[in-house]
């Protein structure tokens, strides 16, 4: 439409200085290396803190075989070993649908005993019941000796880590991008698409249309 009123009607008057538009493009792609540098921070974070995740639950499970000494013939000791690391199996699994919005209880009864899934039914924050139970269980060995203090410590540490690192998943989860920043974005795309003709026309004429 631009290009019909400047080159058919002669309206000359409605071009712009191309300065205008090329100004706005600056700017629109500085709020967008912003906003992109921004993103890429997030998902390193969480790519640092899942990856946290795993190398830990490796380290409670290779705590766990080799502190505790089972004895042979020793079921309580062993089934405590399965059970811990059973349910921080649970734990990663509830944790990464928790994080979804979806059931942190599903197919949980894979890997934790009835009496377990009845507790955690009740919390809203099912990782967090998960972990309240492993200390529970970490509490109970070291009263029957089955782990010293300094055991103990050691163990708690790694439990206390997946504590730190879930706040950092919610921590991003509930985190939302200043919305400012998508208005300023979306309001200089307009005014950038409505200027542009403007500033081309006395360039380009009618093959602005083409480009």
């Amino acid at each position: 439409m631009i290009a019909v009123l400047y080159e058919n009607f002669h309206i000359t008057r409605i071009s712009v200085p191309i300065a205008v538009p090329t100004i706005l493009g600056t700017v629109i792609s500085l709020l967008l290396a912003f906003k992109s540098n921004q993103a890429s921070d997030r998902w390193w974070e969480a790519r640092t803190l899942w990856g946290a995740i795993v190398n830990d639950s490796r380290t409670l499970t290779r705590q766990l075989i080799t502190f505790i000494d089972v004895p042979f013939g020793a079921s309580d000791e062993r089934s405590f070993c399965e059970r811990m690391a059973k349910r921080q199996i649970a734990w990663c699994y509830s944790l990464s649908r928790y994080l979804r919005g979806e059931d942190p209880l599903f197919q949980l009864e894979r890997f934790i005993s009835a009496e377990d899934l009845e507790y955690i039914k009740r919390y809203s924050n099912v990782p967090l019941a998960l972990q309240e139970l492993q200390v529970r269980d970490l509490r109970n060995a070291f009263k029957l000796g089955w782990i010293n203090e300094f055991q103990q410590v050691q163990i708690d540490k790694t439990l206390t880590a997946f504590s730190n690192e879930m706040g950092g998943c919610e921590r991003i989860k509930n985190t939302v991008f200043p919305s400012t920043y998508a208005v300023y974005i979306h309001f200089s795309l307009i005014l950038f698409i409505m200027l542009l003709p403007f500033g081309l026309i006395e360039f380009f004429g009618i093959i602005e249309v083409r480009l």
